[in-house]
């Protein structure tokens, strides 16, 4: 790169951009040095795992099964019911339009108790009976499935 000089001169332009700075990830300065401890700490209290919206779809089947429920409560159920796992808002709302646009629920406004204002509560059609335990019986499944791949002992690892 050149820059003109008064009177029509140039001369080459040196700039530092300190370029290496440039090229380095931000964090790796600030990285943590992992150990091999913190993996097996990772598998005895992992992260809590958040749903898809396949398996929310079978979550929420499983709850309306019982009782009508409304957006908020499904995702405060789970983290009563199930600790290890999460509902995102948008995972959720996603599942319950897939669920109303298959005409396997429908949704109504309801003023509940101590909640301000009316909620979307959410009802199973009664023709949605069978097809909802069957997916409610994945959920089950799937929860079984995910226990049994947890670890039940801490490992510590040997030098």
């Amino acid at each position: 790169m050149e820059a003109s000089i008064a009177g029509g001169a140039t001369s080459p332009l040196r700039i530092s951009l300190g370029i290496t700075s440039l090229f380095t990830p931000p964090d790796v300065a600030l990285e943590k040095a992992m150990k091999f401890e913190d993996i097996y700490q990772f598998f005895e209290d992992p992260p809590p795992l958040y749903l898809n919206k396949e398996l929310a779809v079978c979550y929420v089947l499983s709850v309306l099964e019982r009782r009508d429920s409304y957006g908020t409560e499904l995702i405060h159920a789970i983290e009563q019911e199930y600790p290890d796992y999460r509902l995102s808002d948008t995972v959720l709302y996603s599942a319950l339009k897939f669920l109303e646009n298959q005409g396997a629920i429908i949704g109504y406004w309801k003023k509940v108790e101590g909640r301000g204002r009316p909620r979307r509560m959410y009802r199973l059609r009664p023709d949605w009976q069978t097809k909802a335990r069957e997916l409610s019986e994945l959920w089950q499944r799937y929860l079984l499935g995910q226990r049994a791949v947890q670890p039940s002992a801490r490992r510590v690892m040997s030098s």
